[in-house]
């Protein structure tokens, strides 16, 4: 099956991290993004919503898109790998190592196309990438920015050192929009270099700009004001315009879009108001190596989106590498919930906390985990998922039952748009997932088998060869000597 000839094709993915087909159309009106609103009204490019994972969290999303699959086959379901202990509950951060399926660059890499990933979240480490034919630049998760093989490093990693740094995310900000447009900018540039001094035939960059514009920005989100968040986006209209001439398919994608709520509720609030012994992520101490910063420390950094700022490179500066394999515990909760949404339990608590979840106000629905994830990553399913009334409105601090005030929040609904003349138009629906894309991809624009047990959708009228790449790709990671971490 291997010995397929794909289709000879340039195909680039960009990814504008939080974006929604309801802003764009905002931007098209404020005389913003005119190359891509050329595109849409001279019906060059298929658009549809792309709906993201439960909850629309940035790493399982990304990680859906590149792989076609569900959280529950890929193994990602948020920043943050958990382990439960009988004591209690074991975090560190996720890395690529942790993705048990592969990649749309590794399954190429299979018929030696050449690829170029640059910002894909869990990109880290570089070398556990099973791609003898790609060029990877670390995203913004990475400890340490570098480009993979290493050697380009010296021509180009100026463009993408300080560019990755999700330090400044205060959207509301004059000086961090400022910030981020010229971050923007310099990375477009970095990112056509690349593209137009390297010989390749896939590309996936993700533009991180447009999500960390839109954090604590909700006039810009709401429609009430277009401000400098605008010019995020222009940069990669322009990209856009620049490099499409260039290439032969264009795919527009977003990992989950944004909206904005009047006021959050705070979970852990209401679990100590009902007996529940938990904690978030943002009450969490911090440990590094053998070093402990207390409590009250790190609450005192977090008051402000300065002290944060800080906080996030000081701990960068101190861990560097060691962040991916750095275990925090937490002995003496029932319930720990990394992230917004997010929620597991101690053996014989989930029925407990649930039924505290469903008294709190603003909770729509509550799910297990085998009920929104399929796949063989079941044994890693959180115990619980958290549907709020307003979109993903979850506030994770203690001190009070809500946070009473407009702020801006993830939503379900991402974009998609496709420019493409050997696509069959039946590949795209009104809806399609975050795992559609990878069989589209690969079956629809290159000609390949796609992968076996794909959990995206594929036109039934045509004859779609599948093949397990799962299985050859494990293999490889094995001779690479790529193990899933431990814990």
């Amino acid at each position: 099956m291997l010995s397929a000839r794909p289709n000879k094709r340039r195909v680039l993915v960009v990814g504008m991290d939080g974006a929604s087909w309801k802003i764009l159309y905002r931007l098209f009106e404020g005389g913003y993004m005119s190359y891509l609103k050329h595109l849409l009204s001279s019906r060059k490019m298929i658009k549809s919503i792309l709906y993201s994972t439960l909850p629309p969290l940035t790493p399982p999303s990304w990680t859906s898109i590149a792989t076609g699959v569900n959280p529950g086959k890929h193994g990602i379901f948020e920043f943050h790998k958990i382990s439960k202990l009988d004591r209690g509950f074991l975090s560190r951060l996720a890395t690529a190592i942790d993705i048990k399926y592969p990649r749309i660059h590794e399954i190429l890499s299979f018929y030696k196309l050449k690829s170029i990933i640059i910002n894909l979240p869990l990109s880290y480490p570089l070398d556990s990438h099973i791609c003898n034919n790609c060029i990877i630049v670390a995203d913004w998760m990475s400890p340490v920015i570098e480009i993979y093989p290493r050697k380009l490093n010296q021509k180009y990693i100026h463009y993408f050192k300080k560019h990755l740094t999700a330090y400044a995310l205060g959207g509301s900000s004059k000086a961090n929009l400022k910030r981020l447009v010229k971050k923007a900018e310099i990375f477009a540039e970095g990112v056509l270099s690349l593209l137009e001094e390297s010989e390749w035939d896939f590309a996936f960059i993700v533009f991180s700009e447009t999500d960390w514009s839109m954090h604590y920005n909700p006039e810009f989100v709401s429609g009430r004001k277009i401000n400098a968040a605008a010019k995020v986006f222009d940069v990669i209209d322009k990209f856009i315009r620049r490099i499409h001439s260039q290439i032969d398919d264009l795919i527009i994608v977003s990992d989950h879009g944004f909206n904005t709520c009047p006021r959050a509720t705070n979970i852990p609030y209401y679990f100590k108001r009902y007996g529940v012994a938990s904690i978030s992520f943002q009450e969490a101490e911090v440990r590094i190596k053998n070093m402990k910063i207390p409590l009250r420390i790190v609450k005192f950094l977090r008051r402000s989106k300065k002290l944060k700022a800080f906080l996030r490179r000081l701990l960068g500066s101190l861990v560097k590498e060691e962040a991916v394999s750095h275990m925090i515990g937490y002995e003496k909760a029932q319930a720990i919930m990394p992230g917004a949404g997010i929620i597991y339990t101690k053996p014989g608590y989930r029925g407990i906390v649930k039924e505290v979840l469903k008294r709190i106000p603003n909770i729509k629905a509550v799910f297990h985990g085998e009920d929104v994830y399929w796949g063989e990553a079941n044994n890693e399913f959180p115990d619980l998922i958290v549907v709020p009334e307003c979109d993903y409105a979850i506030g994770l601090k203690g001190d009070k039952p809500f946070i009473e005030e407009e702020s801006t929040y993830h939503s379900m609904e991402g974009i998609f748009g496709l420019i493409s003349d050997i696509i069959d138009e039946s590949w795209v629906r009104e809806k399609m997932n975050t795992w559609d894309i990878v069989p589209l991809i690969a079956g629809g624009i290159y000609g390949l088998p796609i992968p076996h047990d794909t959990d995206g959708y594929y036109p039934d009228g045509l004859k779609i060869k599948k093949y397990n790449y799962t299985s050859k790709w494990r293999i490889a990671r094995r001779a690479k000597g790529i193990l899933l971490p431990r814990g």
